[in-house]
């Protein structure tokens, strides 16, 4: 009976609570599963004493199943306990086109910037090393929706990643990151991953960046992770010619 109670706030948006104090790790799942489906963001609020060995592990196993972020609370400080809601990083229904979507760039430096220019957007590029920077001026009203790939395959994936992150800091387009990116992602941050599909081009070029482009570059990405399995739809474009 709960999944469907559940369901049908969960459609509508509205707050879910569900006491699982004895929930099995795969009810834990299938209440994340649930959440995910509406594009809710599974939260746990565990009772824990913190003495208590037994209610530590509850609490990292809820973390483990998915809940982010499980929240232990011990239960002198129940009467002091509120709940905020706060709007998810891809909770952007706020927000208003026209909006110009482009993806599967994969480093092609020179096709973006004619897109670009083609939608009435002007690219600037100037500097070199860590002092290289981009600038856009945007046509009155309108917007990029960045739907991933960024990198691999193509011959200048960093200012490909210099045009998006200033468009985004300077609110002229939103980002979500594409397989290519998350992947690239892993090996900026130290993982064993395989250079392969385009990949091995893109650390050939990062290679030549500096630190504090890279790190830049990481902070950029990693909160975009947030924005994967969202609404956000993956698209893949050319310039018509």
């Amino acid at each position: 009976m709960w999944p469907k109670l559940a369901a049908d706030r969960l459609v509508r948006r509205e707050l879910v609570a569900i006491e699982a104090s004895e929930a099995s790790i795969q009810k834990q799942i299938d209440l994340v599963r649930l959440a995910k489906t509406f594009h809710a963001q599974p939260v746990a609020i565990v009772l824990c004493d913190p003495a208590s060995r037994s209610d530590l592990r509850r609490w990292r196993c809820l973390e483990s199943t998915g809940f982010r972020p499980a929240h232990a609370v011990a239960p002198w400080q129940v009467s002091e306990l509120e709940i905020e809601r706060e709007r998810l990083p891809s909770d952007l229904r706020h927000e208003h086109g026209p909006f110009d979507i482009i993806g599967d760039v994969h480093g092609c430096i020179d096709e973006l910037t004619e897109l670009l220019h083609r939608l009435g957007y002007r690219v600037h590029l100037e500097g070199s090393g860590d002092d290289r920077r981009a600038h856009v001026d945007t046509p009155p009203g309108r917007r990029v929706i960045f739907v991933g790939d960024f990198v691999d395959r193509g011959p200048n994936s960093p200012d490909v990643l210099r045009i998006a992150m200033a468009m985004v800091e300077h609110g002229q387009a939103f980002a979500v990151p594409g397989n290519h990116d998350v992947k690239f992602l892993r090996w900026l941050q130290g993982a064993n991953v395989r250079l392969t599909h385009g990949l091995d081009l893109t650390a050939e070029q990062f290679a030549r960046e500096g630190a504090e482009f890279r790190n830049a570059v990481r902070h950029f990405l990693l909160p975009l992770q947030g924005n994967r399995g969202s609404k956000a739809g993956h698209f893949s474009g050319s310039i018509p010619g």
